[in-house]
């Protein structure tokens, strides 16, 4: 279900029959256009210095901890001349920190991906809804829920890679939760979601959300609506992680993985999940760059061992050691 605030569309707190029908009545998008947002986020509040001429005409800000939605109300609005407030905080609920593990297995037809789910005890929200963005083209694919949770694939291809801005949009696999008392809170995790599908591992985004997304006050300014555009990037208002999931179905080509594999690698080096003075690490990384399908060290337990499990399934990745 969708509620309309000027010409923005935003998910509120519905059932999984209504979440369905969001996620099956949008555009249909090509799979091949790319998963860069389409609008820029609002600049962020800063008190005095968004009073200064260059942001005369700005009227949507984000806090500095991006957790609230501030809004200057144009002043010789008739929104501000009937009395209403001419500034404006909204709570986005977006305080979650979410971490994910996936156990990637091969079965006789395809891959078992099993995830697990956290939410640190640091989160001031609890996950209501999280999802894992697959290929457009991905339709062999069949989602298990947890006891009470609800699971389901989208069909348009409107969702960007926010860890891998160079991957094509895509669609969802996802889950909701809507008993407050079984959404994985803060300090606490779920798991047994699964996906089974006959398409090889590869890095792809896992988003977050508590589920409960602002109710902007329907009178405010065009204006205001105006520079709310940003709204309309599906994965707007989620917590994004790296993971892996079904994302190289039959006839991809080896090149193609690997350009993947070395994008997440690089990323997850930036997010300090794995560590490029790791042995195993400085091996993937020269093997992706050059072709190569060895590494020469064991990986450690965690990520690293995510990591070589999903490129040994993809690309035949294996260990030697003793030898360079």
């Amino acid at each position: 279900m969708h509620i309309t605030i000027g010409r923005t569309q935003l998910l509120t707190r519905t059932k999984l029959a209504g979440l369905l029908l969001m996620l099956l009545g949008g555009q249909l998008v090509s799979a091949q256009q790319p998963s860069a947002p389409k609008f820029r986020p609002p600049p962020h509040w800063s008190g005095r210095a968004a009073r200064e001429p260059t942001f005369q005409h700005q009227y949507v800000f984000f806090d500095p901890a991006e957790d609230t939605l501030v809004i200057r109300v144009p002043p010789n609005s008739d929104y501000v001349k009937s009395g209403k407030p001419s500034m404006i905080r909204y709570e986005l609920h977006n305080r979650l920190v979410p971490t994910i593990r996936s156990a990637i297995s091969q079965e006789n037809e395809g891959y078992q991906y099993v995830y697990k789910v956290s939410n640190a005890s640091a989160a001031k929200d609890s996950i209501r809804i999280w999802s894992l963005i697959v290929p457009a083209g991905n339709d062999q694919l069949k989602v298990n829920s947890p006891p009470t949770w609800g699971g389901a694939t989208s069909v348009p291809a409107i969702m960007r890679q926010v860890e891998l801005p160079e991957e094509p949009l895509g669609r969802s696999a996802m889950w909701i939760q809507d008993n407050p008392n079984r959404m994985v809170a803060p300090g606490t995790s779920q798991n047994q979601f699964e996906l089974r599908s006959t398409c090889k591992p590869g890095f792809t985004t896992a988003l977050f959300s508590s589920g409960t997304l602002v109710n902007l006050d329907q009178e405010l300014p065009v204006e205001v609506f105006d520079q709310l555009k940003f709204y309309d990037d599906p994965t707007w208002g989620k917590i994004p992680a790296l993971t892996f999931g079904p994302m190289f179905c039959e006839g991809t080509s080896e090149r193609r993985i690997a350009e993947n594999f070395l994008a997440g690698s690089r990323r997850l080096v930036e997010l300090n999940e794995i560590a490029p003075s790791s042995p195993f690490v400085s091996d993937v990384l020269r093997a992706l760059e050059t072709g190569g399908r060895v590494a020469f060290h064991q990986p450690k337990e965690g990520k690293e061992l995510e990591v070589f499990r999903a490129l040994q399934m993809s690309l035949g990745l294996r260990i030697e050691t003793g030898r360079k």
